[in-house]
């Protein structure tokens, strides 16, 4: 039997293959477009193995692991920087250069992506737009595949002035925060060290594009500042046009999808703690009428800033709330829970979690104070509660995210660097006093809960 028949014979139905960024964040969203194809399609992912895969399979998806760095995209030198012990070295640079100057990023990603879809066969496949450069290994190996971009955040362009407020999103391609400092500079031999290495990899996608003529159709989207995009390539935006400034930013290969809600998903990695808590949360929520504030800022964070930043925002809301008659459920990372116990005690109506199954805490939940994800806004305006939003990430969506919510008067945004005791109490009882929020919120959610359906979807990629 022809191998690239295997999976079409074995389960008697065509293959879709989705490859995420390596990112939760973006995982998550995407088991919508998973479920929506599963009636009809064998949906299977492309993850690294660990939590990503855990998370997958959890959610009943099949999983094949993927090793390889995404290429082009500024991850070049990241394999050499693991192999010689993540410090600048003679050695790491020497390995970076070389990696660079022979492609090896390119080659392994290529090598692996071959093996996989010719297994697999898929008439359909989606990539992440964070891993956009897949798109030019695969077309011109495999011209007859449909291919499409999903995309879990809101529109990435600045048409018409529309899609960006000053402050959004910077100019910056993806950065993976672990490369010489040097190389971010402005002088010439840090540019050249990021061209060898592939760290700027303008010369990579020019070999790749001369290698390729028929990517010429596919030319670079300089439209877009934020990721590397090809023009006419059909994109299908995760998130509902409503959410926007206005509905003018939608391109013609942009496909918006709404709230993109899977109430089935299954949540991973949840605090042991959680599930012996909870019952109690809740019905004293009930039996005392006392509002619940859920409070999280994403799984993703790692600066000495960021760290610093919640640990005094968690203190300011014990310091001002200790008292009141309010419930607190705040998920965030066990160290700063750690942190947070040196300086004070916990009271009793402040119940920290690791990581709680967030749309069973919504459900029930009057405020929620967030980091400005995408991912946790559409949860809220799904579950209609009002947001407290306070970037974290200044050099993504969040800050945009956050004017948005302020946009439609469904929330306030706050800065962590300028709000005291007085501003956050002050933030805190005006959303939970004044019934506009809550009014507002049920409207969006009612006008984002339109769906597109298969057809219209396979249509519009096709």
């Amino acid at each position: 039997m022809d191998i690239s028949n295997i999976s079409k014979s074995y389960t008697g139905m065509e293959t879709c293959l989705i490859i995420p960024a390596p990112i939760r964040s973006h995982v998550i969203p995407s088991f919508y477009l998973a479920s929506l194809f599963n009636e009809h399609y064998k949906v299977i992912y492309a993850c690294y193995k660990g939590e990503l895969d855990e998370l997958v399979l959890a959610n009943g998806f099949e999983n094949r692991i993927i090793t390889s760095e995404r290429f082009a995209l500024g991850f070049d030198p990241v394999e050499s920087w693991q192999t010689h012990g993540q410090k600048i070295s003679f050695r790491f640079l020497a390995s970076a250069v070389k990696n660079g100057l022979i492609m090896a990023t390119y080659k392994k990603r290529k090598a692996e992506l071959s093996k996989l879809i010719t297994e697999l066969n898929p008439e359909i496949i989606f990539i992440d737009i964070f891993s956009s450069t897949d798109f030019l290994i695969i077309k011109p190996l495999f011209p007859n595949i449909t291919i499409a971009f999903f995309n879990p955040m809101l529109n990435t362009y600045n048409p018409n002035g529309y899609a960006n407020v000053k402050g959004e999103l910077n100019a910056n391609t993806e950065k993976n925060g672990l490369i010489l400092n040097a190389i971010k500079n402005a002088t010439s031999p840090s540019r050249l060290l990021a061209k060898l290495t592939g760290y700027d990899p303008i010369w990579q996608l020019k070999y790749v594009y001369k290698k390729n003529p028929a990517l010429q159709q596919y030319p670079i989207d300089n439209e877009n500042k934020v990721v590397r995009l090809f023009k006419n390539v059909q994109e299908l935006i995760l998130a509902p046009k409503e959410l926007e400034f206005s509905e003018l930013v939608c391109k013609n290969n942009q496909l918006y999808l709404g709230l993109c809600q899977n109430i089935k998903r299954k949540d991973t990695l949840i605090d042991e703690t959680f599930y012996i808590s909870i019952k109690n949360i809740f019905k004293s929520k009930f039996e005392t009428g006392n509002p619940l504030i859920y409070c999280s800022f994403g799984s993703y964070f790692s600066s000495v800033d960021e760290h610093k930043y919640i640990i005094s925002f968690c203190l300011y809301l014990i310091k001002t709330f200790h008292n009141k008659p309010m419930l607190f459920v705040i998920s965030i990372k066990n160290e700063i829970t750690e942190s947070i116990s040196k300086y004070t005690t916990i009271p009793s109506n402040f119940f920290f979690f690791t990581r709680v199954p967030q749309l069973e805490i919504l459900k029930e939940a009057n405020l929620f104070i967030t980091h400005g994800g995408l991912g946790s806004i559409k949860e809220a305006i799904f579950m209609q509660v009002p947001m407290l939003v306070y970037p974290l990430d200044l050099s993504w969506d969040q800050k945009g995210n956050a004017q948005k919510i302020e946009f439609h008067h469904i929330g306030i945004s706050g800065n962590f660097k300028n709000d005291g005791l007085k501003e956050i109490e002050e933030k805190i009882l005006k959303l939970l006093r004044d019934p506009a929020y809550k009014q507002n919120i049920l409207a969006l959610s009612e006008k984002c809960s339109s769906v597109k359906s298969l057809t219209t979807i396979l249509n519009f990629i096709k």
